[in-house]
């Protein structure tokens, strides 16, 4: 509702709402004023209508959780949910005489590590001043390492897992690594297998297993070599551009028929079976003449063989100084960056995961081992990839 909409502004931002389930009458309201100041309203009334559309909701018995925007409102304790700190701040301002109670006691960390995270959040001139602590004694030490990049900090973590199970003080079950984003398990997850260590990952795919991630392995791997049917296969219709399982079931019966691979039938209908005959030698069956595709179907696998064509003759004539060059056009080309990026979290942790993968391809130049054949078939990394 455009009203609620405008009253229940949190920040400028366009996505920050209230949950409506929580607008009752007589209840006070933040609300955002034309001088940027959040100030309180009362509620005088609130009016229902039905709605027949669609409903993005995560909870529609309490209207609590929805998405507003592509932002998930729900839990929304983060920036990129919409959070603002400040408005911490600002409570303190406008009640200065509210009491403070504050939650310091942990029950989980030792107090060598509060006692870090202490020292880390007293440089926050702007904090609630506070002091953590714990029954749960000292504990062992914190060691802080610094790294070069994040296959020096894997190499590390590697380096001291194995040194401690060495001194039998520990066992391999002892240890966990922890990390801030899922894209950073890449690193660690390669490390792990380059050195025969098992391992679990708790609470997400591993990364070269996440769907994004075998995506853009597809496309690289499929300009690289246009004869890959599997890969072929896995992005001819990613994104979504109309070429359902029927039409590509069409495209892989007429290019049986025809005796070529996929990638020549496509080029077939792309440029006309004349043409095709003359650069490739090739004497073509008169079924060669008669597209046995409708004009849509037709047309979508037209418009993906000129788009394949070009990224690999692109890629062919030298065009692209690395692999993560490559990477980009394609992702940009083929609008999948787009796609993914939906304006929901799970959208955003996809595409941090490319810009991950992205970073990995950008170590490969043209001559150089190459990114498309760097993982096996059941998505592990390897030692030994084709060139690009």
């Amino acid at each position: 509702d455009s009203r609620v909409w405008q009253r229940a502004r949190l920040t400028e931002a366009d996505f920050d709402f209230m949950p409506i389930g929580n607008l009752v009458p007589g209840a006070l309201v933040p609300v955002l004023t034309e001088d940027g100041v959040i100030g309180e309203e009362m509620v005088t009334s609130v009016e229902r209508a039905p709605y027949a559309g669609p409903v993005y909701d995560l909870s529609v018995p309490t209207y609590r959780n929805y998405i507003a925007n592509g932002i998930v409102v729900h839990n929304s304790i983060y920036r990129f949910r919409g959070a603002d700190y400040r408005n911490v701040t600002r409570f303190r301002e406008e009640y200065p005489d509210a009491k403070v109670i504050l939650l310091e006691q942990n029950y989980r960390s030792t107090q060598t590590i509060l006692d870090v995270a202490n020292a880390v959040i007293a440089n926050n001139r702007q904090r609630t001043p506070k002091k953590l602590h714990t029954d749960n004694g000292k504990g062992l030490a914190v060691t802080l390492y610094e790294g070069y990049n994040e296959v020096e900090e894997a190499a590390y973590v590697c380096d001291e897992i194995t040194r401690l199970v060495g001194s039998r003080a520990f066992d391999v079950g002892d240890f966990a690594v922890m990390y801030r984003t899922n894209a950073q398990s890449r690193a660690l997850e390669e490390a792990f297998v380059h050195r025969n260590m098992k391992y679990k990952l708790v609470g997400a795919t591993r990364f070269y297993e996440r769907k994004e991630i075998k995506d853009a392995l597809a496309f690289l791997r499929v300009v690289h070599n246009p004869l890959d049917t599997v890969a072929l296969g896995r992005i001819i219709n990613v994104p979504a551009r109309g070429i359902g399982a029927k039409t590509y079931a069409a495209l892989q019966d007429w290019a049986r028929m025809l005796g070529v691979s996929e990638y020549t039938a496509l080029r077939i209908l792309h440029h006309g079976p004349e043409t095709v005959s003359l650069e490739t030698g090739a004497i073509l069956p008169d079924a060669a003449y008669t597209s046995p595709l409708g004009t849509r179907a037709q047309n979508a696998l037209v418009g993906f063989s000129a788009m394949l064509e070009h990224w690999v003759e692109e890629n062919r004539q030298g065009h692209y100084a690395s692999v993560a060059e490559l990477l980009d056009a394609i992702l940009h080309d083929a609008g999948y960056t787009d796609a993914l990026r939906d304006g929901t979290d799970e959208g955003e942790e996809r595409f941090e995961n490319l810009q991950e993968l992205r970073g990995v391809a950008a170590q490969y130049t043209r001559g150089m081992p190459g990114l498309d054949a760097a993982v096996d078939a059941d998505g592990n990394p390897v030692q030994t990839p084709l060139s690009l």
